[in-house]
This record gives structure tokens, C-alpha cells and sequence, in this order.
């Protein structure tokens, strides 16, 4: 109810009459609202983003290193490219970590990560 509120749109019409135009039951928001469903997603597609970037970098760096052909600064450089790329997915880890708490302790769900255990099958 209160959703269909917030995103509803009112055309004036003839003799002070209005037209409501309000949100379409496909538009699925989620119990918090839409903005916390978009937060969530564009947090997450962060994430991920950031996951694979750090991953493309780790290999990118196996690359180099398999290309050096004993070279000692190929090596040193393939070799740092892996160290940062090890440490930027560990920050990653850390930032989903304490976006996580932070959203806990503010009772937003920042991401969509279930706490519970299903046991059916």
C-alpha cells in the first residue's frame, strides 16, 4: 500500500477531477521498499565487480609470471601484481564484512545474504 503511495503519479483532468497512474503489481520492490532492493543490487553488482576484477588481475599476473622466462624483473613485477591482487580481494572480503555488520547493527539489510539454514531438501 504505502509503495503504491510513494511512486504514484496524479494527471489533472477536466473540472478539477484527477487521473491516479499507480505502480504495476509486476514491480516487485521487496518488504523494505524499493530503495533498500536497489541499494542491495547496485551493492552487490559492486561486489561482484570487484571480485572479478581482483581475479582477472591474480591471473593476469600468473600470466606474466609464466611469461617472464626466468627474467628477475618480470618476475618481481608478475610477482607484485599477484601480492596486490591477493590484497585488494582480501579487502573486498573485509569491506562485504563490515557493510554487513554495519547494515546488522542499522537493521538494513545492505545485501541479500540469508542468515537462515534451510534443511528440506
Amino acid at each position: 500500500m504505502l509503495k503504491e503511495h510513494l511512486l504514484a503519479l496524479s494527471i489533472p483532468g477536466e473540472n478539477g477531477s484527477s487521473t491516479n497512474i499507480v505502480m504495476p503489481n509486476a514491480v516487485n520492490c521487496g518488504s523494505n521498499g524499493c530503495l533498500n532492493t536497489v541499494m542491495q543490487y547496485i551493492i552487490q553488482w559492486l561486489f561482484v565487480g570487484a571480485i572479478i576484477l581482483c581475479l582477472a588481475y591474480l591471473i593476469w599476473g600468473g600470466i606474466d609470471w609464466t611469461m617472464s622466462y626466468g627474467d628477475k624483473t618480470k618476475v618481481q613485477k608478475a610477482r607484485l601484481k599477484l601480492v596486490y591482487a591477493i590484497i585488494g580481494l582480501f579487502i573486498v572480503f573485509l569491506a562485504f564484512f563490515f557493510v554487513n555488520l554495519g547494515g546488522h547493527l542499522l537493521g538494513l539489510p545492505l545485501t541479500n545474504v540469508s542468515t537462515t539454514i534451510n534443511t528440506t531438501p
